[in-house]
């Protein structure tokens, strides 16, 4: 007989599709997508030993339409909607989910900024391309002098390609602080976003 597809061989190993998806009774919703951000992101070969995601959203949604009727079925489904290939840690796929739920319009995730001639130069966190403006997550990492340099050096390139930059730190992104960073530095971003008459999006929930 065949193997059972989410059952690949005769030792019990669930597949990546069934594992996130057995997590829903036990993660929320933030959680959920932090780690489906995490499977279907594409790895970089540089720092990584493999080229391809864990899986895809649309193997994941594949796995969901065929159990419709296990529990947990509807945080998973939100979930999925609510994940975006792109993000590179935890901080970054919460820091997007912050400015959903603040309304703030759907943001471009970890894209290129590119100058006159087409090149690539930064790479932010969050865009919002058509605003021209830039958020990035600087978490503990960032706060030692080396990184600080190349920090310096990111938010000068980014300026200079007339791109105006929010610098979100890990305590914006406590849960005392999450919605008054975003409240306050929101306010010149979003006027600026407004003027290109992007739609916001609905609150989480």
């Amino acid at each position: 007989t065949l193997p059972d597809p989410e059952f690949p061989t005769h030792i019990h190993i669930t597949t990546v599709e069934r594992t996130w998806f057995d997590h829903a009774n036990i993660l929320d919703l933030e959680n959920m997508v932090i780690t489906l951000d995490h499977i279907i992101r594409i790895p970089n070969p540089k720092y990584e030993n493999r080229e391809k995601p864990l899986s895809t959203p649309e193997k994941v949604a594949a796995f969901i339409d065929a159990h419709p009727h296990i529990p947990g079925i509807r945080i998973a489904r939100k979930a999925l909607r609510l994940a975006r290939i792109g993000a590179d840690s935890p901080q970054e796929t919460r820091l997007r989910l912050a400015c959903r739920e603040a309304q703030l319009p759907e943001p471009a995730v970890n894209r290129w900024i590119q100058d006159h001639d087409g090149h690539p130069i930064v790479r932010p966190d969050l865009t919002w391309p058509e605003a021209k403006v830039a958020c990035e997550y600087d978490g503990a990492i960032h706060t030692s002098a080396k990184k600080q340099v190349t920090d310096a050096r990111r938010n000068a390139l980014t300026a200079r390609l007339g791109w105006q930059q929010i610098i979100v730190t890990e305590k914006d992104m406590s849960p005392q602080e999450r919605l008054g960073w975003l409240t306050r530095e929101r306010l010149t971003a979003w006027n600026q976003l407004s003027k290109n008459k992007q739609r916001p999006m609905r609150p989480l929930g």
